[in-house]
């Protein structure tokens, strides 16, 4: 018999691995026609025994040419590869479990209980959480049936202590639907939207809930050195999680093809393993090996521990162990086994778009990448215009290597294919090792600084802030520019399975007749540049990043020069207004609605340094009002934080008071004739509401309790309304108050016109004031603004109130954000 090679180029492992995958694919789409794992198992016990059958005909008759006599068991093999990944598929397939409680989800009101068996996911205003059920209550808790499978719930409540976490038993109430028609997690039956939620008992690893809150600590530290959205866009680099403004930036990444910055990858993991060996060479070859494995399984949990941290994780672990045992690592082996293991645990991760992107770019890059840099290494040769050609080469090659390999999940899952994506990668890549070493340095820093503080650590947190930001601040403004170029991403519509299936094909053709480098020199190249590719680009991009956001920050401490009142312009339903002084004091009053909006406006505002605010008002309880303030504590430094208190707390409220206790922020309650200076020429005056505040039978709204603020500063009287109703405005009046200002802050529904009629409209005239402006109304629990309903449209236009009163009336609605400053001894709103 003539010996020929091995068969597959002795890859035969990632080719069962690959059947055992498809069996799965298939029994998930009853392509053939078996049901449940029985039939599957019998197909592949006779698959096996024909293995042991043919493999003894084979060297019984020593004529059978060789290649045949290893084609014939491998195709069985194969064969039975793939029954046993259609029966692993069938045997975990939630339709076929009677229990499963999909079967409920027809929009009727139910009571679910189960266990949160994932970290719950942030999102804006809401926390994404999926509940592993095990009973289901059809009479409100009265009597209860087992039920099964995994459905997912939408917790709009505030956050406080009693907010559920992972690994708490829970009972959901609210109307169990089918999952909705986006991307639905697989596993996942049904959905529960604004679930009330009763938390029965704590449990869950203590381990994974260790890590997931040492993640949080880390993520939220990062929060506290760095403004937005550069906090987030590091987070999610250093850490791969997605917080409410980062997701909602997403389409950015997904435009330039630069999602994978910000979920766990390959190459974050192989740098850490890199290190861990390097910085345990002393304890020998097993303990380095040990140091280095925990460090890899310590990243996948505080990446998520998702379907591309699972994979990168497994696949590191091989590339620390591979060395230790004197083995030569493959990355296609490490690939299957990776897939193996994760597959056989969970089946249904295949659908997964996560693990489907993270698997064939994985496979793509080492087998695209080096006739891709050959051939772009020669198109740049011939042009001369590129001074680095071979790292640029090396940079577009690995780039165009994960579009192609993942361009049918990318337009199956996206619905569009990145044109920009070589260019926003060549700008990006680069620094993506420094920052990812940056990220978790400056986490440290900063959880210990918040820990411990102290002088020095104050001082080596803010150095390292200094360093990492302008990394930060040149990715995130190079993939916003690249997103934002003409015929940046083409939108496409998703392709059916077979075409995916025939580009696949395709692809493989074109590999096997292209010539590839030899595989040693491939693995170096490929190691080297994962290391850290382009070293010259990341120099160049460090200078440029210096000179442009160093310039970009000159105004921003240039307004620090002069008293600044700032009206900020926070989306619908809140407001927000920045003090800022010579001196460095920051003021916030209310927050808005939204953090992410609030984020995004204070770092229009604030210099990137400004990491602390001196003082957090609230003037009202209701979420427009408290929102945006309890997102800032996760991102600034409070030194103290006040409001009028209320009756009767809500949610909101209660949520507000623990965010300070939580964060240690001391809190204080203000009253009519309160004085809090901010400097020797700056002051907030409380105006409103009485040392004893106004019961049910007094005031007329939930407002008629708001704090009413009046800014003094050099030269300046600021009197901020707010949502002050009638009745307050009215007892304001009778009190005898100077009302007497230059600029008047009201807060109105957007579409609501002024009717200028009662309490208001001589409150505004005995105020003098020039200016009037108008911004987004708080709403949300605690707030009755029904009345307002009846006033939309009745009242007088903005010019006709301005020429009624003789002031200048501006809505942030419609301009934007305000700012109120002294300017050569007058003040300017501009």
């Amino acid at each position: 018999m003539a010996r020929n090679g091995p068969v597959f180029g002795g890859y035969v492992l990632p080719a069962v691995v690959a059947a055992f995958v498809a069996g799965i694919a298939l029994e998930s789409g009853h392509a053939l026609g078996l049901a449940g794992a029985l039939p599957w198992l019998g197909v592949a016990g006779a698959a096996l025994a024909l293995v042991v059958i043919t493999t003894l005909l084979a060297r019984r008759w020593a004529d059978v040419p060789w290649r045949l006599g290893q084609l014939a068991p491998l195709g069985l093999v194969l064969l039975a590869s793939l029954c046993l990944g259609g029966a692993r598929a069938a045997a975990s397939d939630p339709s076929l479990e009677p229990s499963n409680v999909g079967q409920w989800a027809d929009g009727a009101t139910v009571q679910v209980r189960g266990v949160i068996g994932a970290e719950p996911e942030p999102r804006v205003d809401y926390r994404l959480l999926t509940v592993q059920v095990s009973a289901i209550s059809f009479n409100r808790g009265q009597s209860w049936e087992m039920a099964t499978g995994r459905i997912s719930v939408t917790d709009y409540a505030p956050e406080t202590w009693y907010t559920a976490a992972y690994g708490d038993t829970i009972v959901a109430t609210g109307a169990l639907k089918p999952p909705g028609t986006g991307y639905v997690p697989p596993g996942i039956t049904g959905s529960i939207e604004r679930a009330r939620l009763r938390v029965l008992t704590h449990g869950g690893n203590p381990v994974l809930a260790w890590l997931y809150a040492l993640r949080v600590l880390l993520a939220e530290s990062l929060q506290h050195a760095l403004p937005e959205p550069e906090a987030s866009l590091l987070v999610g680099i250093a850490f791969g999680l997605k917080t409410p403004l980062l997701r909602s930036r997403l389409p950015l990444f997904t435009t330039t093809g630069t999602i994978h910055l910000v979920v766990p990858a390959g190459l974050k993991v192989s740098v850490l393993a890199t290190l861990a060996r390097r910085v345990a060479q002393p304890l020998g070859r097993y303990g380095g090996t040990a140091l280095s494995l925990g460090v890899v399984a310590g990243y996948a949990f505080l990446g998520g521990g998702g379907p591309a941290a699972v994979r990168a994780a497994i696949m590191g672990a091989l590339l620390v162990i591979g060395p230790a045992l004197g083995r030569v690592y493959d990355v296609f082996t490490a690939l299957a086994v990776a897939v193996l293991v994760m597959v056989l645990f969970e089946p249904l991760v295949v659908y997964d778009a996560g693990f489907q992107l993270t698997t064939l770019a994985t496979a793509g890059l080492p087998l695209l990448t080096p006739p891709l840099t050959g051939l772009l290494r020669k198109m740049m040769g011939r042009l001369r215009i590129v001074p680095a050609s071979a790292v640029v080469a090396e940079l577009l090659a690995v780039t165009l290597a994960a579009q192609i390999a993942t361009l049918p999940v990318l337009v199956a899952s996206f619905g569009l294919i990145s044109l920009v994506a070589p260019l926003a990668n060549l700008l990006t890549v680069p620094l993506l090792a420094p920052l990812l070493l940056l990220g978790f340095a400056l986490s440290g820093l900063s959880l210990a600084n918040l820990t411990w503080g102290g002088p020095l650590l104050a001082t080596v947190t803010t150095a390292g802030s200094w360093l990492a930001w302008p990394f930060v601040a040149w990715v995130n403004s190079a993939i916003s520019w690249c997103a934002h170029l003409p015929w940046a991403a083409v939108s496409v519509s998703g392709g059916a399975l077979g075409l995916a299936v025939a580009y696949y094909l395709a692809i493989g053709g074109l590999i096997a007749l292209v010539r590839r480098a030899p595989e040693g020199k491939t693995r170096q190249a490929h190691s080297h540049a994962a290391a850290w590719p382009g070293r010259r680009l990341a120099l160049a991009g460090v200078t440029l990043t210096l000179l442009t956001t160093l310039g970009a920050s000159v105004p921003a401490m240039a307004a620090g020069q002069a008293p600044q009142v700032t009206f900020l312009d926070v989306g619908p339903g809140g407001q927000a207004t920045l003090i800022r002084l010579p001196g460095g004091q920051t003021v916030l009053i209310d927050g808005g609605a939204s953090g992410p909006m609030l984020e995004g406006a204070l770092a229009a505002h604030l210099p990137f340094w400004q990491r602390r605010l001196d003082l957090m008002l609230l003037t009202g309880p209701r979420a427009g009002n408290i929102r945006g303030l309890e997102d800032a504590l996760g991102h600034f430094q409070v030194t103290q934080a006040a409001d009028a208190g209320v009756l009767h707390p809500g949610q909101d409220y209660l949520g507000w008071r623990q965010a300070l206790a939580r964060r240690g922020v001391s809190w204080a309650g203000v009253r009519a004739g309160a004085r809090i200076m901010l400097d020797a020429h700056t002051s907030v005056e409380v105006l409103a509401p009485p040392p004893v505040l106004y019961g049910p039978a007094n005031g007329t709204t939930a407002a008629s309790n708001d704090a009413i603020l009046l800014v003094r500063a050099s030269g300046l009287r600021v009197l901020l309304l707010g949502n002050a109703d009638a009745f307050a405005l009215t007892a304001l009046l009778g009190a005898g108050v100077d009302l007497h200002a230059d600029v008047v802050q009201l807060a109105r529904l957007p579409s609501e016109s002024l009717v200028l009629d009662g309490a208001l409209s001589e409150a505004l005239a005995a105020t003098h004031a020039k200016a009037l402006v108008i911004t987004d109304a708080a709403t949300g629990s605690g707030s009755r603004r029904s009345r307002l309903a009846a006033s939309l449209g009745r009242g007088l236009s903005d010019a006709d109130v301005g020429a009624t009163l003789g002031m200048t009336v501006l809505r942030t609605s419609d301009v934007g954000t305000l700012s109120l400053r002294i300017e050569r001894g007058s003040w300017v709103l501009r």
